[in-house]
């Protein structure tokens, strides 16, 4: 009774914290209030209402004019959708599984720790950990990134416990793990887990059997096991994969010029700048070359005594607090001593401060102006050269008519390294200036002075980050109410700042809470060694001491990862929390040589380091695999809540030797006490991390009353705007009787194209990276007239995504310069799409697309009001909360899903279906007046049925001439047609919709969306997963058999 009790209780308490963490979503006091997720739930609805009624749906005709069932992605079938089909979709069964979710994260952490000899605390403060410290407290609301957390740590003990142990049980719960891991999830970010669990097999087998593992016959079974446990299993799940890349390899998402061969001398030299950028790089090959030497003196020469190098550990101190002084308390004192100037600034992140040198060279040319202005560029201003300069002479900007004047230079820059630039300014007969630093002339981006007023000289300097190869360096007279108007600049200099080796620690060393822990862990180990003048410690454990502290500096700053993720999430817990989590993590420290486990783990970090900082490029240029570093956060976490779990678990044991003469229950109890402690604080940063940070945060308050911020209130306000403007379109949508769609290219966070297809709305646009190519395509350069674009710079062909500052910086590209959005959505006028849609062409997109209603931003309803005549629209309602507008498409034109070309006296329908193609936009609008609209009725066409919705269509068409029966929906590869039960071909029409031919008569078309294989894939994943359940349950009644023979 006792031990069902404890057994019950275990499973109650982490259950009981998941309802705690979890309350104010299931309350609706809170909720998932971002874009992506009212997508998400729109798309659903839709596909549970579909799965609910035995059908596996393949086709989406309510988004981007008619799309694959795919949602980021990823093909939504896991325990989730099992539970929305049951239960039905909606916010509420939504959070309910995701609470679950939370709840098998806990157990399976907590099971799996049983492997590592972890007291049951220990492992559910551990779990704790890997849930909040990190990103995955962010992850377990995302329905495409929540389930590939959920038991990736159980994944990875359990290969330990594999390769150790070697149970066919084992391998069984390992794979039905993994295949319910493998359901959950973005193929992109499943692939990047994947490499790491391959990673950390490697890493496991040569720990635990050094180099025995390449023996013949061990490299065999090792290669063999790692088949059966990561290859096999996908048989379970190759319909989802299948699915995916049928959709992606038809869109645009991998652009011809990515990739490129191992030969090329391009990438290698793109890694090599890479490792210069790091600072890590530098120190880790100095105590190499150190260490290696202290081993090479040691082991081969006798004027050494020992060879055990020990080291007093007070130098761990000396050696911290001297790189910590030498950046800031030491500045002067090594100015003193001759050493080069050197610059204390921020990069751009909040308090982080990086120590840099400063280059000798101007890169500005002309920079005195001694004679001439020559190298600056005047715009509506005169410039040139005067007398009386701050120093000799000095550039004077005159504005030339009733705007500003404007004095450019541009000079070359390294994309990712830091600038300092220093100019003087004294007013002319005008009282104002500016100074501004940017990618283009009067751009700030970079660098503002702000406006500027002085009667004697002055001086103004800053640190810009470079964004491009060239950079703008602007010097501006703001006054515009007339010529003559003259302001002064004088000595200007531009000088690039060197970071030091040590300066990716720096945000560290000036933290507070990392000296608390650190003097903490310090003063403990003092204590427990008491007896002795000093602590020595190995040259070995020094070496891994740095790098620990490598990797712990992620959380002060994240200098890997242009976003601060790591920084800003850590940031969030409490500072207790982070003391405990340093002091916890530092104290696994003694775990390193003898426990296998802790030593997977920090090297498996190192590799995820280097991978994430070094080798994505290669992995990206050679294969195309994106490693989306804001993404791979959760692994992290794993690696730290086991070094803290063990940490801890060393902690409490080293702390209670001094009560060993005072008896086992003080220390026990105390021992419960403060684990229970460290639980509470844990379960409250999770809480307050998950409903009150600030770092790409998604749940969000529903009521004012508890909103505490403004970007809380301001989100509130948002839905409001949404609830109105779908109410405003369900109204429209009841009172207009024939086809039509909508068309929403703004991207705002909280409205996104895909939130009306739970209405049944039809949608023109897409928000999603797999849109496809030929309605891309048509958009581009038919209706934008743009040229095909030929990439003749990176920065063209890159995906968007998060990369690591050492990529960026191997890669000479700054991360503005990646044009995020291009390849995720179909239209975004926020681009330079703006400088095409200025024309008529966009008048006819909406007209092939059966556009009616316009959900769009202030730039195009700006560009709308330019182009469109006055009786062409009408605006229907402003939601400024979300920056949208909503009109209505008010000239007489036709509207329907289907119309015909009627076919001329001997034209021929091959010919016909060429120039429904063609390239040139007059022809299509041709073409377009000449259509015959079946919903309006016809003397020669008429349709008799119009039925089928998913992934079927069936038309009747009776004609009275030949002609090419259009439908305006996208076409695919993959519908199968049939025109009077024979098969036909199905062609393209207008570039991107459907068209087939019709013959004089009853024309019976019938169309089917039929991936090849889907569902015979389908159901051979069901079969491969009942057979592991099969084998798993046999081999757990012939354990239980075992037990029952021994007794």
């Amino acid at each position: 009774m006792t031990n069902t009790f404890k057994n019950v209780f275990r499973i109650l308490l982490p259950a009981g914290i998941a309802f705690y963490i979890f309350y104010p979503l299931l309350a609706d006091k809170y909720s998932y209030a971002i874009g992506e997720y009212e997508i998400y739930k729109s798309f659903m609805v839709n596909f549970t209402e579909a799965i609910r009624s035995g059908d596996l749906p393949q086709w989406n005709e309510y988004v981007g004019s008619g799309h694959p069932a795919l949602y980021f992605g990823h093909y939504p079938i896991s325990q989730n959708t099992i539970f929305y089909a049951l239960f039905g979709y909606s916010d509420f069964t939504y959070y309910l599984t995701k609470f679950f979710s939370l709840i098998i994260l806990f157990l399976s952490f907590i099971y799996a720790c049983k492997y590592l000899k972890l007291s049951y605390l220990v492992a559910l403060i551990g779990a704790l950990v890997y849930f909040s410290v990190n990103f995955t407290a962010r992850f377990i609301i995302e329905e495409t990134i929540g389930n590939l957390v959920l038991v990736y740590p159980l994944l990875m003990i359990f290969i330990v416990k594999i390769i150790d142990e070697n149970k066919k049980k084992d391998i069984l719960l390992f794979s039905l793990f993994y295949i319910f891991w493998l359901t959950g999830g973005h193929i992109v970010f499943e692939l990047m887990y994947l490499i790491m669990l391959s990673i950390f097999y490697v890493i496991t087998i040569f720990v635990l059997h050094g180099s025995t593992a390449f023996k013949p016959v061990r490299l065999r079974r090792f290669v063999l096991l790692y088949v059966i446990l990561f290859i096999i299993p996908y048989v379970a799940v190759l319909y989802q994969y299948y699915f995916v890349y049928d959709v992606l390899s038809a869109s645009n998402r991998l652009k011809e010029g990515l990739i490129t061969s191992p030969f090329e001398s391009t990438v290698w030299r793109q890694l090599a700048v890479s490792f210069q950028s790091s600072a890590y790089f530098f120190v880790g090959i100095f105590l190499v070359f150190i260490y290696g030497g202290l081993k090479f003196l040691t082991a081969n020469h006798g004027f050494i005594e020992t060879k055990k190098i020990k080291l007093p550990a007070f130098l761990l101190l000396l050696v911290i607090i001297g790189m910590f002084y030498s950046t800031q308390k030491g500045l002067d004192f090594l100015k003193i001593l001759g050493v080069k100037k050197y610059i204390l600034t921020t990069n751009g992140h909040r308090d982080n401060y990086v120590l840099l040198r400063s280059d000798k060279n101007n890169v500005i040319a002309n920079s005195e102006f001694e004679s001439n202005a020559n190298g600056w560029t005047a715009h509506q201003a005169v410039i040139n050269s005067v007398d009386s300069g701050q120093s000799r002479k000095a550039l004077y900007v005159e504005t030339s008519g009733a705007g500003a004047g404007y004095a450019y230079i541009t000079f070359p820059t390294t994309v990712g390294e830091n600038y300092k630039i220093i100019t003087y300014y004294k007013n002319g007969n005008s009282t104002l200036g500016q100074i501004k630093v940017g990618v283009s002339m009067d751009d700030p981006t970079l660098y503002y002075s702000g406006v500027i007023s002085n009667a004697d000289w002055k001086r103004y300097e800053g640190i810009f980050e470079a964004a491009t190869a060239m950079t703008y360096l602007t010097l501006v007279n703001p006054v515009q109410n007339g010529k003559g108007h003259t302001a002064l600049f004088d000595s200007v200099a531009v000088y690039r700042l060197n970071p030091t080796p040590v300066s990716d620690y720096m945000p560290m060393l000036k933290s507070k809470v990392f000296w608390v822990a650190l003097l903490i862990y310090l003063s403990i180990y003092f204590i427990l060694n008491r007896t002795r003048l000093y602590l020595f410690i190995g040259f070995n454990n020094f070496f891994i001491f740095i790098v620990y502290i490598s990797l712990l500096s992620h959380y002060f700053y994240s200098p890997a990862n242009i976003n601060g993720y790591n920084y800003d999430l850590f940031r969030e817990l409490s500072s207790p929390s982070q003391i405990i989590f340093i002091l916890c993590v530092l104290f696994s420290l003694k775990d390193y040589r003898n426990n296998k486990i802790v030593k997977t783990v920090v090297l498996s970090a190192i590799a995820l380091y280097f991978i994430r900082s070094h080798l994505a490029i290669a992995m990206l240029r050679f294969s195309g695999i994106l490693w989306a570093t804001a993404k791979d956060g959760a692994i992290f976490s794993f690696f730290f809540a086991i070094l803290f779990m063990f940490g801890l678990k060393n902690l409490i044991t080293n702390f209670f030797v001094l009560f060993k003469d005072k008896g086992n229950l003080v220390p026990k109890y105390i021992r419960y006490g403060l684990l229970l402690v460290v639980l509470a604080l844990l379960v409250r940063d999770s809480f307050s991390k998950f409903y009150e940070g600030t770092a790409n945060r998604y749940v969000y308050p529903n009521k004012q009353e508890i909103a505490k911020f403004p970007v809380e209130r301001s989100i509130l306000d948002g839905r409001e705007d949404i609830i109105s403007l779908n109410n405003k379109l369900l109204a429209l949508d009841k009172a207009t009787k024939h086809f039509y769609r909508t068309f929403t290219p703004e991207n705002s966070h909280l409205y996104l194209a895909g939130n009306l297809q739970q209405h049944k709305i039809h949608e023109a646009v897409i928000y999603e990276s797999s849109a496809s190519r030929e309605l891309k395509d048509f958009y581009n350069y038919t209706v934008l007239g743009k040229k095909p674009a030929v990439a003749t710079k990176l920065k063209d062909v890159m995906p968007a995504s998060s990369f690591t500052k050492y990529v960026h910086a191997g890669l000479n590209l700054h991360y503005r310069e990646i044009p995020y959005g291009r390849d995720i959505f179909m239209f975004d006028p926020k681009f330079d799409d703006m400088v095409y849609i200025k024309n008529r062409n966009i008048e006819f997109l909406w007209d092939i697309m059966q556009v009616k209603y316009l959900i769009i931003g202030p730039e195009f309803s700006k560009a709308l009001e330019g182009f469109a005549a006055p009786d062409y629209y009408k605006l229907l309602g402003n939601y400024s909360k979300l920056d949208l507008n909503l009109y209505e498409i008010t000239r007489d034109k036709s509207y329907s899903k289907l119309a015909v070309l009627p076919l001329e006296d001997r034209q021929n329908y091959d010919e016909a279906i060429k120039q429904l193609n063609s390239k040139d936009i007059d022809i299509l609008r041709g073409l377009y007046s000449k259509l015959v609209f079946l919903d309006q009725g016809n003397s020669d066409f008429s349709l008799l049925k119009n039925q089928g919705r998913g992934d079927k269509r069936y038309y009747e068409v009776a004609s009275k001439k030949e002609g090419v029966l259009i439908d305006f929906e996208s076409w695919n590869r993959n519908w199968d047609l049939k025109v009077n039960s024979e098969d036909a071909k199905l062609r393209k029409a207008f570039q991107m919709f459907k068209g087939m031919r019709i013959a004089p008569g009853l024309n019976k078309i019938d169309m089917t969306y039929n991936l090849k294989y889907f569902k015979g894939l389908f159901v051979l994943g069901i079969v491969t997963i009942l057979i592991y359940a099969t084998l798993l349950g046999i081999c757990y009644y012939k354990e239980k058999m075992e037990r029952r023979c021994l007794l």
